[in-house]
């Protein structure tokens, strides 16, 4: 809240700052306006760092009872909420991580990085975070750092599908924290039309491709997937992955109103030799049609 407090504030001063650089300039007998967009510039450039560089720290207490502390950058409302929530949005994918962490790590659809930075504080494991918006991977790498695990987390700027090539990405909003993306497809997490804000075209590859072409040298042990909407597509470039004997469980976002994603992600992962052991969501989560869905190798069980 403190946060919030000095960035709501920023935002709303800065007409008057620029009031105010006209007024002093003019008193200085600045009359040439360079040196007046000069002054307003520094002004303007402080002010923006001031919001951008606000953090907000998250202490929260894993399923083991200990405190895991955090600190995220916040300079989007977005953002804000993320720390906010932090234990309370989605807490299912902390026990997940809890109970069942310890080996490689594949976070796809890193966002700013919340799980993967969770996990690799609390396991000296590899952690591979896969985020393709622009507006994200720079909060992301921010985030790694001032946590002090960017040596254990690995960044794929590129989306995962069900294949190798160059496809339109498309986002939903130009603000950092932002979801609900589409890569090589028009429809949403629901199945129907996505709602674009921009686009630009971006290599995407398959799971299967990178490790196949020694990109990535681990297989992973657990994998997280929430992309909004081509979660299908992902686990159909990657069964080979989910078949080996070192994939262990998958967490992954299902809409069951999108018939053709939940169809094909039951059938993807029955096929690889997981089984379903929970269906979830949290109090906050109640509204959406999106659950979160943990499964795990049935010889696991």
């Amino acid at each position: 809240m403190r946060n919030f407090l000095i960035i709501a504030p920023a935002l709303l001063i800065l007409p008057f700052l620029r009031l105010w650089s006209w007024f002093t300039g003019s008193i200085l007998f600045e009359y040439n306006i360079v040196d007046r967009r000069i002054r307003w510039s520094k002004i303007y450039s402080a002010v923006l760092a001031k919001i951008k560089n606000q953090t907000q720290q998250v202490v929260h207490v894993n399923s083991n009872g200990n405190e895991i502390k955090l600190e995220f950058f916040i300079p989007s409302a977005v953002c804000k909420m993320r720390a906010d929530t932090f234990s309370s949005k989605e807490p299912e994918i902390l026990k997940w991580i809890d109970q069942s962490g310890g080996g490689v790590f594949w976070d796809i659809g890193a966002n700013i990085g919340l799980y993967s930075i969770y996990y690799a504080k609390n396991y000296k494991q590899p952690v591979i975070a896969f985020e393709p918006s622009v507006f994200n991977t720079s909060e992301l790498v921010r985030n790694l750092n001032i946590n002090c695990v960017a040596d254990a987390v690995q960044v794929v700027p590129n989306p995962l599908t069900s294949k190798t090539a160059m496809e339109t990405f498309r986002l939903s909003s130009y603000e950092e924290g932002g979801a609900e993306n589409a890569f090589g497809v028009t429809f949403g997490d629901d199945g129907t039309d996505h709602k674009t804000e921009l686009t630009y075209d971006l290599l995407g590859f398959s799971a299967f491709e990178l490790i196949k072409n020694g990109y990535l040298k681990q297989y992973p042990n657990l994998v997280k997937i929430d992309v909004d909407g081509i979660e299908h597509l992902i686990l159909e470039g990657m069964e080979d992955i989910l078949k080996s004997e070192a994939c262990e469980s998958v967490f992954i976002e299902v809409n069951d109103h999108f018939l053709d994603q939940s169809l094909t992600v039951a059938k993807i992962l029955t096929r690889c030799g997981f089984r379903r052991t929970e269906k979830t969501h949290s109090n906050i989560m109640s509204k959406s049609n999106t659950d979160n869905e943990i499964w795990f190798k049935s010889e696991i069980l």
